[in-house]
């Protein structure tokens, strides 16, 4: 059976329309003009102002903190969740079970 190329040419095209606003973002940030539309050539002159902002280093550290923390306690939560899900038999698990999963079904229910 001989497969069909068109489902892989969208999906690279599709690809390549997602990342390309991506790649100018990252190509422009080393642009030395102001102005992203005038290429004045390349240049680390905006990271070197970015490095500097305390407040935006402030911000940064407190960012990862934030992350860091908020990424521990989900993963607590959620471990403690399922190992308190699979140690135990009730009679309500299928109600359990149906209503977790209605915040992944809600949205498909209304668009359809």
């Amino acid at each position: 059976m001989k497969k069909k190329k068109w489902p892989f040419v969208y999906v690279a095209v599709i690809t390549v329309l997602t990342y390309i606003p991506i790649l100018l973002t990252v190509v422009y940030s080393f642009n030395a003009s102001k102005l992203t539309s005038v290429w004045e050539g390349f240049s680390l002159k905006w990271y070197r102002e970015l490095f500097r902002d305390r407040d935006l280093g402030e911000a940064l550290i407190n960012s990862l903190i934030l992350a860091v923390l908020s990424c521990a306690f989900a993963v607590l939560i959620g471990t403690s969740g399922a190992l308190g899900m699979s140690r135990r038999k009730r009679k309500l698990d299928d109600a359990v079970a149906y209503v977790s999963t209605l915040p992944i079904m809600i949205p498909e229910i209304i668009l359809g």
